[in-house]
């Protein structure tokens, strides 16, 4: 695949972006271009990032399914930590590194976000941080005989039907 450079969200341009018929490897090749674990490990520092990257990456394609251009809470990096997401899956969890159908049509679907973002502008929170508990939902959530607040948000597995990430927490 050859030397790939990360691209800081800063400096991103259209041009950057592949092609809506841009093939798997172009994809794959851009989403290289942004360090998926390296954002979620800035966000939530004591988190798997591996785990907390799959989650985030169901999270964008659920909120794909429901808003037709760029959804609310979606921030520039939850949607590049999708692609970079979906390439390590593919690498990871594939036998001959080719995704399905339906994650090249979400990663298509993501990249077109981002250019919508690029010319309109991301919104300021980020899903991660919709997504954080709050204090209140964690001590409402606690499960008392084990000790811990944990939410079941968290806890939760999702078993989205479009992208395929149900073994994200084996996934290197």
């Amino acid at each position: 695949m050859g030397e790939i450079e990360l691209i800081d969200d800063s400096e991103l341009q259209p041009s950057d972006l592949p092609s809506q018929e841009a093939s798997w490897d172009e994809i794959q090749r851009f989403a290289l271009t942004f360090s998926g674990y390296g954002y979620v490990e800035a966000l939530r520092p004591k988190s798997d990032p591996v785990g907390v990257c799959g989650n985030l990456a169901e999270a964008v394609s659920k909120a794909l399914e429901n808003h037709p251009g760029l959804p609310p809470d979606v921030a520039l990096g939850d949607l590049r930590a999708t692609l970079y997401w979906a390439q390590r899956w593919v690498r990871w969890a594939t036998e001959d590194g080719v995704p399905p159908d339906e994650l090249v049509a979400v990663c298509h679907r993501v990249i077109e976000c981002i250019r919508l973002g690029l010319q309109q502008g991301f919104p300021e929170r980020s899903l991660m941080d919709a997504r954080r508990p709050t204090r209140s939902r964690v001590r409402r959530n606690a499960r008392p005989d084990k000790g811990r607040t944990k939410s079941r948000r968290s806890r939760a597995r999702s078993d989205h039907p479009v992208l395929p990430f149900e073994d994200h927490e084996d996934t290197p």
